[in-house]
């Protein structure tokens, strides 16, 4: 800690060692009553102080090369005040130490010897020398240099301790006799013996500590139970695996022993080797961390300039648990339900509901915490507030690795659900005033600990992790930032207004409401994905949908932001029996709602914050209808994933192969084909850019061949075959005239009209030719149908089925199951660089 010493030290000590010339430079006692031992009476005399500051360093070490002192006199008589031989640390054997005879002359015995054992060859008082035992000297003892063995030293042991936990966590002005929080032993302290071995040294990542080392050497030629400490300095810090030293920087550290630790875990300090033998001393730091995966790419990334450490300005943002998890009827995946109440939060429930609720829950590694002693050793975890009021929830991770399958594996994820008695439970809710101690059978041994944890209150602050001994002595601490949020405050949405709410017609034209913007997470990457729902979404459905798909991107590795659109689709209205929404009333919204989007896409687009952003469209089933008649518009985009869409194949590739119930139901009752005249025919294939579709070939939503429980109007090619022309108990009832390409309106109540809308042609009149482009895939050989240029078959490759439920199984499977659904999504829209 002083790296000036060794200089200035070499020029004190020559202050010490025999120089006559230096006699005349040396002050005086001055009324100082000294006590002379011996057999004469007591007196009262001057004496000369010793020894003068002649030598002392003033330079300021920028000198090259460093100076040294010069050797003036000989260096093997060093200053000892005489009245000191006489002391009780001055020992001697029974021929007898130092002693005045009765002619008041000084006696050297035969084995006089110091404290370290070492023997004492000769002495110098004044310029007189005592260098023989059994000599006698009448002299005054003004000046007196003792001359002893050289010890022969070989080295024992190595001593290495720290005073940076003192420093840095003791109680105010440190008093060293606070019996609580003791100064740390160090050798030539007064609490230091040489029987202490090196305590525990823990260090927190990225934070200095300094450590110093001292060679315990046994003094061969001296008292057995007498050792001399030799510091030293350091070389380098190294990693260890499994045990073993290796070659890798563990860290940055210097001669003088500070260490900048850059890797959690073990690390082995080794000294610079002896001059002498060669010896090197090694010492172990243990380094503690926090770890998070800040940049969720499932890669806890331990490095000291790697992307997944936190600082106050760059936290580690995540959401707080607040949705309703529950067990399905299906077994243990579980699903969304709206809470009722705070009481229904899944944090604040003390176990894990089901697997579905993992999504909810990130990785916490507890880093580097050696074996820490049975008694005494705590382990705590706090929370400091910054802002809000943030808590978390923690588990234990059951992946003795601590990965990521517990959102990859149902095996996994039910382990971790489940305990083989209950559900999982939680350890107490960390608040910033309900710190959670760890139990300590967590740290009888050494490696990393692994937990899983939740949001459980916003708010962001700074999670600390503290070692103490006894209660009060803090050994170490290291922290991470969190910054937990409302999941709402983490996507963007946005509303189409002026929407028609009835049957047609309708004038109307869709208006943009930006409902919320976010300012993004840390380190995002350029790119926007603006999702739009399908039918049957009410507005906690599309809050919910809107969630789950910002959850599962940002566990796929999804570092742009999320915006949800929201239309009026229709829906299927609770307890209203066998009868379900109306669809072809719910496309004419989604027409209507086309203008809206289109202003949405092109306010993203020039919007000053994504300037140079990829825009980026996921449209789901009825929501294509929205966001192709947008595109059609001449909305923006790069990218575009229409996913189980229920629109015509042949609205985008005119070769597309038609369905022959279909054709027979157009036979018996003529529809509008081409676009000119309302039809769907070719009506979106004026769209450039990249569009992909996610097709499921036995989609029950789409495919007539999944009609179930004999219920009308529940299938998207089946309404095509039965109910186009839309005809309306209480609106209006369609005829098209195939010899004029005319249709015309029916009104109960009104006027009848010609329909000249095409938005209203085709939602309510055309009928497609083909299969829904959601239910079909390209000609075999072919990648491209039509404007769309690659599509991903849902079924072969993710196993998307027949039933109702897997018309949206990207959001009703947990992520477990459809994860590597979002995988893809994340891939088609982060194409690779050219």
């Amino acid at each position: 800690m002083q790296e000036m010493r060794p200089l200035q030290e070499n020029f004190l000590w020559l202050n010490f060692i025999y120089n006559p010339n230096n006699y005349s430079q040396a002050g005086e006692w001055t009324d100082c009553d000294q006590q002379w031992y011996g057999p004469g009476p007591m007196c009262s005399v001057v004496r000369t102080l010793w020894p003068p500051q002649i030598y002392q360093y003033s330079g300021n070490a920028t000198e090259s090369p460093l100076p040294l002192a010069d050797l003036n006199g000989n260096p093997s008589w060093q200053y000892y005040g005489l009245y000191d031989y006489l002391e009780p640390d001055f020992e001697s054997d029974t021929n007898g130490g130092m002693s005045i005879d009765g002619n008041g002359a000084l006696v050297l015995g035969s084995d006089v010897r110091n404290c370290f054992g070492l023997k004492c060859d000769s002495v110098q008082i004044d310029s007189l020398p005592l260098n023989k035992p059994g000599s006698e000297l009448n002299a005054d003892g003004t000046f007196c240099f003792t001359d002893f063995e050289i010890p022969q030293l070989h080295t024992v042991d190595y001593y290495f301790a720290s005073q940076t936990p003192w420093f840095t966590y003791g109680p105010e002005g440190f008093p060293s006799n606070n019996p609580n929080y003791p100064t740390p032993a160090l050798p030539g302290s007064p609490g230091f013996s040489p029987t202490n071995a090196s305590p525990l040294l823990i260090a927190s990542f990225g934070q200095p500590y300094v450590i110093s080392d001292w060679a315990k050497q046994a003094i061969s030629n001296g008292y057995s139970n007498r050792f001399a400490y030799l510091e030293q300095y350091f070389d380098a810090a190294y990693t260890i695996v499994n045990g073993d030293v290796t070659t890798n920087s563990a860290g940055l550290l210097s001669p003088y022993g500070e260490f900048l630790p850059t890797q959690p875990g073990p690390a082995a300090l080794k000294t610079m080797p002896d001059i002498e033998t060669g010896q090197r001393g090694t010492g172990i730091v243990n380094v503690i961390k926090l770890q998070l995966d800040v940049n969720h790419d499932g890669t806890m990334d331990l490095s000291f300039g790697g992307p997944d450490n936190t600082d106050q300005s760059r936290p580690f943002v995540f959401w707080i648990n607040n949705d309703h998890d529950v067990m399905s009827y299906m077994g243990d995946s579980g699903e969304d339900v709206e809470p009722t109440s705070a009481t229904e939060y899944d944090c604040n429930l003390l176990v894990i509901p089901s697997m579905r609720d993992l999504e909810d829950w990130a990785r916490l590694w507890v880093c580097g915490v050696p074996a820490l002693p049975s008694q005494g050793c705590t382990v705590t975890l706090s929370l400091t507030a910054m802002s809000g009021n943030p808590a978390i929830n923690l588990v234990d991770a059951v992946e003795t690795n601590g990965g990521t399958l517990y959102l990859t594996d149902t095996n996994m994820a039910y382990a971790e659900t489940f305990d083989g008695s209950g559900h999982r439970a939680k350890y107490p809710t960390i608040t910033p005033t309900t710190p959670l101690t760890l139990p300590p059978n967590l740290f009888t041994n050494a490696g990393n600990k692994y937990f899983l944890f939740e949001g459980a209150s916003a708010g962001q602050g700074q999670l600390t992790m503290m070692i103490s001994q006894n209660g009060t002595n803090v050994l170490a601490q290291t922290s991470a930032w969190l910054d937990l949020h409302d999941i709402k405050d983490l996507y963007e949405t946005a509303l189409a207004t002026n929407v028609p709410s009835g049957k047609p017609p309708s004038s109307l034209i869709s208006q943009l409401e930006v409902m919320n913007t976010t300012r993004g997470m840390p380190n995002e990457s350029p790119q926007v994905i603006v999702f739009v729902h399908g039918i049957n979404n009410p507005p906690w459905n599309y809050q919910n949908t809107s969630e789950t798909i910002f959850k599962r991107l940002y566990w796929s590795g999804y570092h742009g932001r999320l915006a949800a659109f929201r239309w009026p689709c229709g829906y299927f209205p609770p307890n209203s029996g066998l009868y379900l929404y109306e669809f072809n009333e719910s496309e004419f919204w989604a027409y209507k709602s086309a203008p809206a989007l289109k202003d949405y896409l092109n306010y993203l687009r020039n919007r000053p914050d994504l300037a140079g952003y990829s825009l980026n469209i996921f449209a789901h089933s009825q929501g294509s209808a929205v966001v192709s008649e947008a595109l059609s518009l001449g909305a923006t985009f790069d990218n575009c994933i229409l996913t189980q869409g229920a629109v015509p194949a042949h609205c985008y590739d005119g070769s597309a192969p038609t369905v022959p119930a279909l054709m027979a139901a157009e036979a018996n009752m003529p529809t509008p084909f081409e676009a000119a005249v309302g039809g769907y025919d070719q009506c979106w294939t004026n769209i450039p850019g990249n569009i992909v579709n996610f097709f499921n070939p036995d989609d029950f939503a789409l495919v007539s061949g999944s009609y179930f429980w004999g219920l009308k109007k529940t299938n998207w090619e089946i309404n095509q075959e039965t109910q186009k022309p839309e005809d309306f108990a209480s609106g209006p009832a369609y005829l098209f005239f195939p010899a004029s390409q005319t249709t015309a309106a029916f009104m109960l109540f009104s006027p009848d009209y010609q329909v000249t809308d095409w938005q209203e042609s085709r939602a309510m009149v055309a009928r497609s030719h083909t299969a829904a482009i959601g239910a079909q895939g390209p000609a075999s050989g072919r990648t491209k149908q039509g404007v769309i240029s690659d599509s991903v078959n849902l079924n072969s490759q993710f196993g998307f089925g027949k039933t109702r439920a897997e018309h949206s199984a990207q959001f009703a499977r947990p992520i477990q199951t459809s994860k590597p659904y979002y995988d893809t999504v994340v891939r088609i829209f982060n194409p690779p660089t050219p």
